[in-house]
Formats: structure tokens, C-alpha cells, sequence
């Protein structure tokens, strides 16, 4: 799993150097990077949301999952 810096690295190199094709290559590259981060991140936030009372869980909701990232 790469890091959020390193992959936030690598996108503005690529950004400011690459091709159209490379650019390309790159935001696919950091979604599919994002994509297992949420998935390996899921079993935790689900522990914690489970023992959640139903007030928290409902801040929770409304403050998770919203944008870019996922926390």
C-alpha cells in the first residue's frame, strides 16, 4: 500500500512532466491506490461503528464517506 504523500508526490511529477498518457496512467494508478486503502481501512471503521451508540453513529455518518477520502 503507498502512502497518500507518496502517491500525492508522484501525481504532481507526473502532472508537471508527463504526457497526456502518463497523466492518465497516474490518476489511474492513485484511484486504484485509493481503492485498496478504503478496502483495508473498512474492517477497522466497521469495529468501531458497530460498538457505536446510535447518536454517535449518527454523527459518524454524516461525517464519513463525504468527499475525496474516506476519513
Amino acid at each position: 500500500v503507498v502512502s497518500m504523500q507518496e502517491m500525492r508526490t508522484e501525481m504532481m511529477k507526473v502532472m508537471h512532466s508527463g504526457s497526456a498518457l502518463d497523466r492518465l496512467d497516474a490518476r489511474t494508478k492513485a484511484m486504484e491506490n485509493m481503492v485498496q486503502n478504503l478496502k483495508a481501512v473498512r474492517p477497522a471503521v466497521a469495529s468501531l461503528y458497530n460498538v457505536l451508540s446510535d447518536d454517535q453513529k449518527k454523527k459518524a455518518d454524516a461525517l464519513l464517506g463525504m468527499g475525496c477520502c474516506m476519513i
